[in-house]
């Protein structure tokens, strides 16, 4: 405590009262009263709470358990009838890359 007030303000207090200020029981003293009022708020405020959290929980109604919304696999399909697949389009040629004087430039070859 003695850090906290400013020598001035301790050199103007009388003996005793320097004593009681600067004593262990002075500040817990002091800051028993506000602290345990605010314990008190803070635990029934969560012991209130807790009540109105448990009341909407039993207002929500049974427990509900989600489940995975799966399309079933489908029907395997039996030797010898599956179709044949062909592709949509011709298969694509490789790009040639030819030099040039200048620069660089991308060929294709003709079909």
């Amino acid at each position: 405590m003695g850090t906290l007030l400013p020598a001035p303000v301790l050199a103007a207090l009388p003996q005793t009262s320097r004593a009681l200020v600067l004593g262990k029981s002075f500040f817990p003293n002091l800051i028993a009263g506000p602290f345990m009022d605010g314990l008190r708020i803070a635990f029934g405020l969560s012991a209130v709470l807790s009540v109105l959290a448990a009341i909407a929980s039993l207002l929500r109604g049974p427990r509900f358990i989600y489940e995975l919304e799966v399309d079933p696999p489908p029907a395997p399909i039996p030797a010898g009838s599956a179709p044949t697949l062909r592709p949509a389009a011709p298969p694509l040629q490789p790009a040639q890359v030819a030099e040039d004087e200048d620069s660089r430039r991308i060929q294709t070859p003709p079909n």
